[in-house]
């Protein structure tokens, strides 16, 4: 393994070990050659090894590079929309996210062009509304299945996403998947957790996609060796605990 994965792996290891609320010496962790597992940790019970994995591939690199461009196309659209149009919306949602959650299978080019009639469609709404929205609306249910629209105070809005991102739950699974199958061949008299990072933001990650993927999974499999699995977001420091022994 060259030296600067083994650098990052270490750094990743310690921002891990900070958003679960540990303030470890470095000293305390270090790399190890295979057939042991990525990490030896001193933790305060005694050792611990971990086995380290990103969450992504090529094919997750493609959605990632489609689901941006297609964010920046709401921008744009919703800037294409007719002053009135736009600043109503603009008024109305100045303290939202609103999430486009569009049906598989649908060109980039009949999503677009459908753009305009589902912000006339939001327009329409009352301007309080919140959560689930134009769900199979008749105007705009060929392509789309519905917006989702989180409002908070310190959002300062309008945001526009796409957030048909089932394939990020997949990549989660495939790179728990693979290292589930490999944990027979580990060598370690330390108990075995496996640790899984993503730089992914939120609206690319959303919890209740992955979540339900990696439990559905998991579900499949009666014996892990395993302790403990933990997902690692670093793009919000956030250290979720998926599956215990």
């Amino acid at each position: 393994m060259r030296d600067s994965q083994s650098r990052d792996e270490l750094a990743i290891f310690g921002r891990f070990l900070s958003a679960r609320g540990l303030q470890v010496d470095p000293a305390r962790y270090s790399k190890r050659p295979e057939p042991e597992p990525d990490i030896l940790f001193d933790d305060d019970s005694g050792l611990v090894a971990f086995e380290v994995v990103e969450i992504i591939d090529e094919d997750w690199a493609r959605i990632l590079r489609s689901t941006q461009a297609l964010n920046s196309a709401l921008r744009d659209a919703f800037n294409a929309l007719p002053p009135a149009t736009r600043s109503a919306l603009g008024s109305a949602y100045r303290d939202a996210d609103i999430g486009f959650h569009f049906k598989p299978g649908m060109s980039r080019n009949r999503r677009l062009n459908k753009l305009p009639l589902i912000f006339a469609e939001l327009a329409k709404l009352p301007a309080d509304t919140a959560g689930p929205a134009l769900d199979e609306h008749p105007a705009c249910g060929d392509v789309l299945f519905n917006l989702y629209i989180h409002r908070a105070p310190s959002i300062q809005g309008p945001h526009f996403y796409s957030s048909d991102v089932t394939s990020v739950g997949d990549a989660t699974v495939d790179a728990i998947e693979d290292k589930v199958s490999k944990a027979v061949n580990y060598q370690s008299n330390a108990p075995i957790e496996l640790l899984a990072y993503t730089d992914a933001n939120a609206a690319e990650m959303p919890d209740d996609v992955w979540r339900a993927n990696v439990a559905a999974y998991l579900a499949t499999k009666p014996v892990i060796r395993f302790r403990r699995i933990w997902i690692f977001n670093t793009s919000t420091d956030t250290a979720h605990l998926v599956f215990t022994a």
